[in-house]
């Protein structure tokens, strides 16, 4: 019998300050998980804002290298800086819009 696949969670920071409180408590949740759970934390803070004509040419390999950890994680564990309680932060709506949008996807790991 195979002993079951971790379970992998990505953690991303909606912040780009280097010692921002989200990416803070982010380092506290990778430091009290199970050893059977992958934890990686993806920045935001070299992607750039979402460009349709940049997406025609091919997205820059920091794109490309975020959207495969989305990809194949199990989870996201999301840590959002909430200045207006209403709206998302330009970094998290772009990074939404970059995992969201047209061309092709990366593969996901089949379960």
């Amino acid at each position: 019998m195979r002993a079951p696949s971790p379970i992998k969670l990505l953690g991303i920071s909606g912040s780009l300050r280097a010692r921002s409180y989200n990416s803070g408590a982010l380092s506290v949740v990778g430091s009290v998980l199970p050893e059977d759970v992958e934890f990686d934390v993806a920045s935001l803070t070299d992607i750039p804002f979402y460009n349709a004509d940049v997406e025609q040419r091919g997205f820059p390999a920091e794109v490309e290298s975020f959207r495969r950890k989305v990809a194949v994680a199990d989870a996201l564990i999301f840590a959002v800086p909430e200045y207006m309680p209403d709206r998302l932060l330009s970094p998290t709506t772009n990074m939404v819009v970059l995992t969201r949008c047209s061309g092709p996807r990366p593969a996901a790991r089949s379960a």
